[in-house]
């Protein structure tokens, strides 16, 4: 709310804004505007309802879909157009987002004031639309505190009630000027950095034996030499002839914890054999949500938060930075060559900061994901322009060059890049032999997770990441609770 009131009256201070009024009297009308908005009334009901939770004596607040759209359709008929081109008649499938997020100042965080954060988007929306922050809508937040201390069954009974929503299928209508556009919204999945899909699913993950629930025999270990026969270990760099599970194994595997426990016999080792945490109030023991949420299908695996949010491409460059000192090479070269680097005026500039020293440590690169989305073709610049006419590191090179390939794919948009998945597999699969050699005290569960995404992207046919939700309407939707909350 403060950084909106101080955008409008910086506006107002140049003339633009026909207003006198103060920023106090700014915030009163936003905070207004914020709550009727909230009131308004849909054939739905109002575009804010009411959820119950057992075990809160407060009813949860949430952006009803429905109303959403619709109400919405009235206000822009520029909407309601986007809507007749892309849903009319159809079936929609709703990816919901999940994201733990601190309000504020990333560098000065308050962890009292973390939420979790809902939003949610149609698969069969245009690329160019889903990449805009506005057309992911805000389904909800809660304080972190609120879901693991006081919601019996924590983040996973949270979410067997957001998937509920979807539970029949949502139809709905909304006008387009005179017309009526009728869809249906259709739960499709949930997309995730890998702990909040571990904590929805009640998942084990890389704190488990089995860390990747959709492969039967891998095993979380990087020594080979520990895989009993049959298994094999984080170092793979395929799923070629892999055997996997289904939802029905998975399922099983829920039930006959269910059934432990249910008859008082101990569940725990169980537990950790199969990888699962035993939550009855979870969304895998809700017999009622099966035929919408699948532990496997619906399982959908964000590749920014695999491969730049404290992923590989976090421990590849801190890997790269060894190997260029032990050749003679400075990071602070490499942070001059990127400073010489002109960006479109959009990304605004290199910063030296991204490439301080201070930033490599405990065998990681600590790095916001937009920065690396920037860095990597940097490097991969310097690599190829200044290192590899001295032909040293070579397979170095080659290893970061594949991997701003990927990222570039990746990042292409999300209906071109889907429609290169072969090549991704490829690319995928040649990176990882190289960085297995080359870094093999690096291997990490996300090294992993990244060979299932091109699989994923098929199944999708679209190509998506989680990063355009952060910047959206999330902290708008404070504003319709008041600031105090948070």
């Amino acid at each position: 709310m403060s950084k909106v009131v101080n955008v409008l009256q910086v506006l107002q201070g140049a003339g633009v804004l026909s207003t006198t009024d103060t920023a106090r009297q700014t915030r009163s009308v936003l905070q207004n505007a914020a709550e009727d908005h909230a009131k308004a009334e849909t054939p739905y009901g109002r575009v804010v309802q009411l959820m119950h939770f057992e075990g809160l004596e407060e009813p949860w607040e949430y952006c009803e879909p429905r109303a959403y759209l619709r109400y919405l359709s009235t206000l822009n008929d520029s909407y309601g157009e986007t809507m007749k081109n892309y849903s009319n008649g159809s079936t929609l499938q709703v990816v919901m987002y999940l994201d733990e997020i601190v309000p504020g100042n990333p560098f000065r965080q308050d962890q009292g004031r973390k939420i979790y954060g809902v939003y949610w988007a149609c698969l069969e929306w245009p690329g160019w639309l889903l990449a805009r922050s506005g057309f992911w809508p805000v389904l909800g937040i809660m304080k972190s505190k609120t879901i693991h201390d006081k919601l019996p069954g924590g983040v996973s009974a949270f979410w067997k009630h957001i998937v509920g929503l979807f539970k029949d299928g949502i139809h709905v209508q909304v006008v387009y000027k005179e017309e009526r556009i009728p869809f249906t919204l259709k739960y499709a999945g949930t997309m995730a950095d890998e702990d909040a899909l571990k904590a929805s699913n009640s998942f084990k993950g890389a704190s488990g034996i089995k860390m990747c629930m959709d492969c039967k025999a891998l095993i979380n270990t990087t020594d080979d030499s520990l895989l009993p026969p049959g298994t094999w270990s984080l170092n793979a760099t395929s799923l070629k002839d892999r055997a996997r599970n289904t939802n029905e194994d998975i399922w099983r595997a829920a039930d006959s914890l269910h059934q432990l426990a249910s008859n008082g016999r101990a569940y725990h080792e169980r537990s950790k054999e199969l990888g699962l945490t035993y939550n009855p109030r979870g969304i895998l023991w809700d017999v009622s949500l099966r035929h919408i949420h699948k532990p496997i299908e619906s399982y959908i695996r964000d590749w920014m938060h695999i491969w730049v949010s404290g992923g590989v491409c976090n421990s590849q460059i801190f890997g790269l930075k060894g190997a260029l000192k032990d050749n003679g090479i400075p990071i602070s070269i490499v942070r001059t060559f990127s400073l010489e680097v002109i960006l479109p005026k959009q990304y605004g500039t290199v910063s030296a900061a991204w490439l301080d020293d201070n930033r490599f440590s405990d065998n990681d690169f600590s790095s916001f994901a937009s920065y690396q989305l920037t860095l990597v073709p940097i490097i991969g610049a310097f690599l190829e322009d200044c290192v590899k006419p001295h032909n040293i590191m070579i397979e170095h090179i080659s290893c970061f060059l594949l991997l701003v390939q990927i990222i570039g794919l990746l990042s292409s948009g999300a209906d071109y890049a889907v429609q290169h998945m072969p090549l991704l597999a490829t690319l995928i699969v040649d990176h990882h032999k190289l960085y297995v050699q080359l870094y093999p005290h690096l291997v990490k569960p996300k090294f992993h997770h990244i060979l299932h995404l091109p699989e994923l992207y098929v199944r999708l046919q679209k190509v998506i990441s989680c990063f355009v939700a952060i910047s959206c309407s999330g902290i708008l939707f404070i504003y319709v609770y008041g600031v105090d909350r948070f």
